[in-house]
């Protein structure tokens, strides 16, 4: 039959096609931001395997530092708990691979890797990469990534949509305890993950500014989606290069463990030249090991009370390292510069002193007496620093009296 003009509409208008519109209508509906989230992280976790790459930027200010800085992130997910981690920062690089047998990480900088247990929860691993101000990021990325539900947030509200690139993107605002995240979706079926940020508030934000008009905001764009792609067999395997040294895989010892203890010995270049040894301290004087960061809010507090004290027992020779964890030389003498601290800064490059000590957050500060024995561990910045590590001091000047 011909099918005219009139056959047309009177087809597309029978009974079934309304039923099959009510239908579409009413899913439009019921699509929650909710659920908009969870099918978009439904739909990453199902997969078989899983690429993209993620550029991360934060920007920091508080009173008159600004800061911002950037990292790039390649991910590969292949089934089970496997994993291929490629993290790039300033003149930072560091690769991890994970896989039923093991995992390895690998930092090209210093051609070194060191081999450990692998971690058979992968969304644990995600958790894990990154401490800092990054960490939350990363926390949101793993369970996003492993489809899991939301926890510990308010309902998640539609914001406003948001154009990337000339392409509309629905916008998903979810609100936890210490922070802010705003989701931007692609608008295609499946939902496909484009950007979200991060805004830390409250204590989270606290734990880093001073200001009151401070901010630190993590941005994430994501590009070169590619979903249950063919990948190369060594894609989660890893052979270091033939040169590369192994560094030791031993486990980190708990903070309470440390006390009492001979503390490791170790030897970190200078940021101003030279080398500085544990060892050579050793009979003769009481070091401070402070462990920092420019980015870390507590440290930034917690180092200019540190050097006080210091300098207040400098006569009694006790010595001070202002250990600067995974930063190029020019961002900690920037910071230095900026507050005027005078102080003695070994470089952490790669975090194995750190590694040694337990470091799993900064700032960390170590006590250690004239016999190589650390004597008080604290972590984090309490506000009565001053007066605690004054106290220690002096019982040591005491025990030698």
């Amino acid at each position: 039959m011909k099918h005219t003009r009139k056959n047309v509409r009177s087809r597309c208008w029978h009974p079934v096609c309304w039923s099959v519109l009510l239908l579409c209508l009413a899913a439009a509906a019921e699509m929650t931001p909710e659920t908009l989230v969870n099918e978009a992280g439904a739909h990453v976790a199902e997969r078989d395997t899983v690429q993209t790459e993620i550029v991360f930027v934060m920007e920091f200010t508080d009173g008159e530092e600004d800061i911002t800085l950037t990292l790039m992130a390649d991910i590969a997910l292949g089934t089970d708990n496997e994993a291929r981690i490629h993290l790039k920062m300033d003149d930072e690089e560091i690769v991890l691979v994970n896989n039923e047998a093991e995992q390895l990480l690998f930092f090209p900088k210093e051609n070194a890797y060191r081999k450990m247990a692998p971690e058979s929860d992968r969304s644990l691993l995600f958790r894990s990469v990154l401490s800092g101000t990054l960490e939350s990021a990363f926390i949101w990325l793993a369970d996003y990534l492993h489809g899991a539900p939301l926890a510990d947030a308010e309902p998640p509200t539609f914001a406003e949509t948001t154009t990337i690139e000339g392409d509309a993107h629905n916008a998903v605002e979810i609100r936890f305890p210490q922070h802010t995240l705003q989701a931007f979706f692609a608008k295609a079926d499946p939902p496909v993950l484009r950007r979200f940020t991060l805004d830390l508030h409250d204590a989270a934000l606290r734990n880093y500014t001073t200001s009151p008009d401070g901010s630190l905001r993590v941005t994430a764009d994501f590009v070169n989606w590619q979903f249950d792609a063919s990948l190369p067999d060594d894609t989660f395997t890893f052979t270091p290069p033939a040169d590369a040294h192994e560094q030791g895989a031993q486990s980190p010892p708990q903070r309470g463990a440390l006390e009492g203890q001979e503390a490791p010995n170790f030897s970190l270049p200078l940021l101003d030249g030279g080398e500085m040894s544990l060892a050579q301290h050793r009979g003769n004087d009481i070091v401070i090991l402070d462990f920092w960061a420019s980015w870390c809010g507590p440290c930034r507090r917690g180092l200019p009370i540190v050097a006080t004290v210091a300098e207040r027992f400098k006569e009694h020779n006790v010595v001070l390292y202002a250990i600067n964890l995974r930063e190029s030389a020019d961002t900690a003498r920037t910071f230095l510069q900026q507050h005027n601290l005078g102080v003695t800064v070994p470089m952490d490059g790669r975090g194995e002193v750190a590694q040694r000590y337990g470091v799993t957050g900064i700032p960390r500060l170590i006590l250690i007496d004239r016999e190589g024995i650390v004597r008080a561990v604290h972590a984090g910045l309490s506000p009565t620093l001053d007066r605690q590590l004054s106290d220690e001091i002096r019982a040591l000047l005491a025990e030698e009296e």
